[in-house]
């Protein structure tokens, strides 16, 4: 019995002397009560995984939420930006980007200024110009074209511009392999909560020791193994270091998905009288990349074995861009050709820093002046 109340006591001063040694000497680590104000959350929507609405996420310093400092802002219509009505005020003109956490712009902060469309409506200056942030990390051509057909005509637009390469790559480089069908049987299937782990309390274990800093950290630990987080972050030295490059047949991927889908979009765009506007997604990738900036690509992420081979497909992916504005006589943005591939520009393969998010503001201002002048010069005969 003694030996049993002195281990009994033995764990509980341990466990007293870890948990105040976390909260002394670790990290801060969010209870489950804040974790929603600081974790973007998502949910299920027509055109795929979107934002849950209404959401406002705080600038956290060491762990702990900034109140007074906003990441980011997820209107009513699960869009990153401050709330807006769907009735356009007289003379406005709208225009909506589409694309991937490129386009949402990740690393340009609320708190900072960004992201860059919100720059890029300021500089509309006396112009009734209202941009539309409709990027979603991980969105590919398949979201976008679904988006476009089934949500975005509520919002009015007049010009939409496409935004899209990098989360494609995933599709169009194993378009043509008919292993991995047959390699998904064989995956194990993870079962996950219906809840984010990350952000909710999801078990009974949470409910009753979720008031532990020691406990948060281990469950937070065992989640982010399980979910595969940060994972992509790994460094492949074979594609850092090679300079070879193995030609692949990538025509099947480029002309049946990726091209038959911006094709799709741009005839259901102009059937409803908005202006479609092709874009060149802005990268740090480009055949002069150095070291220190490939050690930001997240190759495995896609199907390739070389980083020659990822800026060739890219290059093929403009030539599409290409020839589709072109054949269809409509605008292709390439601001990709002015900005500088370096890190000062770029936090990773496409995510831009805050410079390279104003340096995106005012390209796109140069690009789209004269179109807004236009269509406000036009307004008499511009049918909406």
């Amino acid at each position: 019995m003694k030996l049993t109340f002195y281990l009994l006591y033995l764990i509980v001063t341990v466990f007293l002397l870890l948990e105040i040694s976390a909260r002394l000497f670790m990290n801060y680590n969010n209870p489950f009560d804040e974790r929603w104000s600081m974790k973007l959350l998502y949910e299920d929507s027509p055109y795929g995984t979107t934002f849950s609405p209404n959401q406002i996420i705080y600038k956290t310093l060491k762990g702990k939420i900034q109140t007074d400092s906003i990441t980011y802002k997820i209107n009513q219509y699960n869009q990153r930006g401050d709330r807006y009505n769907l009735e356009k005020s007289e003379n406005e003109i709208r225009i909506v980007f589409v694309g991937g956490s490129h386009i949402f712009d990740m690393y340009y902060f609320n708190y900072d200024g960004g992201d860059f469309s919100k720059d890029l409506e300021n500089k509309f200056i006396n112009k009734h110009v209202k941009i539309i942030n409709a990027g979603v990390p991980g969105h590919t051509l398949q979201n976008i074209t679904t988006r476009i057909e089934k949500d975005i005509l509520k919002y009015n637009p007049d010009i939409i511009i496409i935004n899209s390469i990098w989360n494609d790559l995933k599709i169009i480089t194993r378009y043509q392999d008919s292993t991995i069908t047959q390699k998904k049987a064989h995956i194990k299937k993870i079962s996950l909560p219906e809840k984010n782990p990350l952000v909710y309390k999801v078990n009974i274990y949470d409910k009753i020791f979720g008031y532990s800093v020691v406990y948060r950290k281990i469950r937070d630990y065992y989640w982010s193994k399980k979910m595969g987080i940060g994972l992509n972050k790994m460094v492949i030295e074979d594609f850092i270091s090679s300079e070879h490059y193995i030609k692949k047949d990538y025509k099947s991927g480029l002309s049946e998905y990726y091209e038959k889908s911006l094709l799709r979009c741009i005839k259901f765009l102009k059937e409803n009288n908005i202006m479609p506007i092709l874009a060149i997604e802005e990268r740090l990738i480009d055949e002069n990349n150095k070291i220190e900036e490939k050690k930001r690509i997240q190759y495995d992420m896609i199907n390739i074995t070389s980083h020659n081979e990822l800026v060739n497909i890219y290059n093929q992916c403009d030539s599409v861009l290409y020839g589709l504005s072109f054949n269809n006589d409509i605008y292709l943005f390439n601001v990709n050709n002015k900005i500088p591939h370096n890190l000062d520009y770029f936090s990773d393969h496409v995510h831009t820093t805050k410079l390279g998010s104003q340096f995106m503001a005012n390209e796109y201002f140069k690009y789209l002046s004269p179109i807004v002048d236009s269509l406000i010069t036009k307004q008499g005969n511009y049918i909406k």
